[in-house]
């Protein structure tokens, strides 16, 4: 779970555009459905650098999954996510997932809401406007 709250508990929080996001209790990396951000701390001034997602499986697998897309030369796989097209464009000569901070944002009992659940942290977090992902989940 190298990255994972790594410098970040209960307490702690993220600034994300402007609003500061306390890192909720009781959330682990072994969690399942839940919605997360990751945050790039080399644009830590920059108002466009976090990004909102959702998993079903456990939070440290969903990582690792974003950690198979780091792998230099491979644009095919660098754009399909949203870190590493990032991390890639913005960050190249320190092209590394190390480079994120992660925090579960929200979890749900019920896997049928996450995809509701990660449009409402989009859109009120602005991350589809000032962040990382790519457009609006309203589909």
């Amino acid at each position: 779970s190298s990255g994972i709250n790594a410098e970040y508990g209960v307490g702690d929080t993220f600034t994300i555009n402007g609003q500061s996001i306390e890192v909720p209790p009781g959330q682990h990396c072994k969690q399942k459905n839940v919605i997360y951000l990751a945050q790039c701390q080399l644009c830590e001034d920059s108002d466009e650098n976090t990004y909102a997602g959702k998993s079903m499986q456990k939070f440290s697998s969903r990582v690792n999954g974003h950690r198979s897309h780091f792998k230099a030369g491979n644009v095919e796989t660098i754009e399909k996510s949203a870190l590493s097209l990032h991390a890639h464009e913005k960050h190249q000569e320190n092209f590394s997932l190390n480079n994120y901070k992660f925090m579960v944002y929200k979890s749900t009992s019920d896997p049928n809401n996450l995809h509701r659940l990660e449009s409402v942290a989009i859109d009120s977090l602005r991350t589809n406007i000032l962040g990382l992902n790519r457009c609006n989940t309203h589909k």
